[in-house]
């Protein structure tokens, strides 16, 4: 970048103002015997060629600190294209230490364009230097410049709100609340917000067994703790007795008769191999005829 001075008694070389030390300064001669000056004494002008007359004032000034910046964008539908920029004061000495020109990508800010935009209005670029955005911060952030994610457990405009019960504590999404992974057992909805109604229970919220004195099972295991109605066992009251009787009687009868069919069928097998073997040791060939 060139820099260019008005020279005079009291200036010293432009150069120092664009050489990237801020501990060295360009300098220009006073126009008042009174050096103090405001925000106001300043005027930052763009355009197309080094000749004021010819430039636009930049009328948005800002202070950060111990720097002063200009945003000379323009209107909306009309953008300031310039290729020159002057710095004037109109009543002290200008004194440059260090000048710098910021343009970075939409939505991103910082002086190496390094960082991300979060504004709410997903629309809106956030200031070029600090990142703070006029709508505020986009869900799932917070802090003065929406850099700040939510901490685990949080979501949504500032992190306020309180994640749900997601299955094995895992955070849910810092935007929205959502548990990707699902609900611990008892809780259900996408945020894993709404506990299970009576008479629901488990993973998903199933319906409870039979549980006596239509009392709600235990919303997390499902288990009846007053017992089951008459007809049905189990510990969630969820098995009918007549099937767990037939399944009782199966292995006290049905089986052993099944095992005992099944031994016979091998012994007759076993029993028409043995025969078999017999009479081929008694007759080896197949066409012997038997003695009359």
């Amino acid at each position: 970048m060139t820099a260019f001075q008005k020279s005079g008694r009291g200036s010293n070389d432009p150069s120092l103002a664009v050489d990237g030390d801020t501990r060295t300064c360009s300098s220009t001669k006073s126009n008042s015997s009174d050096n103090t000056s405001t925000l106001y004494n300043w005027q930052i002008l763009t355009g197309s060629s080094p000749t004021l007359l010819t430039m636009q004032r930049c009328t948005v000034l800002k202070v950060h600190g111990d720097r002063l910046t200009s945003v000379c964008d323009g209107a909306a539908d009309t953008p300031n294209l310039s290729r020159y920029v002057a710095v004037l004061n109109t009543h002290a000495a200008v004194v440059l230490c260090e000048f710098r020109i910021l343009s970075c990508a939409k939505f991103r800010f910082g002086e190496d364009c390094e960082m991300a935009c979060h504004c709410r209005d997903f629309e809106e670029e956030c200031d070029i230097l600090d990142g703070s955005c006029r709508s505020g911060c986009r869900d799932g952030w917070y802090g003065e410049e929406c850099q700040l994610e939510c901490q685990t457990g949080y979501y949504g405009p500032l992190c306020m709100s309180v994640c749900g019960y997601c299955r094995h504590g895992e955070a849910c999404d810092p935007r929205d609340g959502k548990c990707i992974g699902g609900c611990d057992p008892g809780w259900s909805g996408d945020k894993c917000d709404q506990a299970c109604v009576p008479g629901y229970y488990g993973d998903g919220c199933v319906a409870c067994g039979f549980c006596a004195g239509q009392l709600p099972c235990d919303v997390i295991t499902g288990e009846c703790q007053a017992g089951c109605v008459t007809g049905f066992d189990g510990n969630r009251c969820d098995m009918a007795k007549e099937f767990i009787e037939s399944s009782n009687n199966y292995l006290d009868y049905v089986l052993p008769i099944n095992l005992v069919l099944v031994g016979g069928v091998l012994t007759f097998v076993l029993f028409c191999f043995v025969v078999k073997s017999r009479r081929e040791e008694l007759y080896p060939y197949p066409h012997t005829r038997l003695p009359e």
